[in-house]
């Protein structure tokens, strides 16, 4: 069975909108809105969390796991790496 997962790409420090995706939608961090609306969708088979080895990044990481959401961390410069890196693990 082939494996169909939903990498989401995340980090704290953007330059535009730094700490995005911990910023609170209602009660909830954006993170938590993401994941949420992909536990959804009926042919994913998992959900991944890709973040960057930085040690603000390791908050994200926290919070996937308590969404039950597995985690990829790598290289905060090299996106694509990282996504190919993570999809590559699965």
């Amino acid at each position: 069975m082939n494996t169909v997962a939903a990498i989401v790409q995340a980090r704290l420090g953007s330059s535009r909108f730094p700490g995005k995706v911990v910023q609170k939608i209602g009660e909830h961090p954006m993170l938590w809105h993401v994941c949420n609306r992909l536990k959804g969708c009926r042919t994913l088979n998992m959900i991944v969390v890709s973040t960057s080895r930085q040690s603000a990044d390791r908050q994200l990481v926290d919070l996937a796991h308590q969404y039950d959401v597995r985690t990829y961390v790598g290289s905060e410069l090299d996106v694509l790496d990282r996504y190919y890196q993570c999809a590559t693990a699965l």
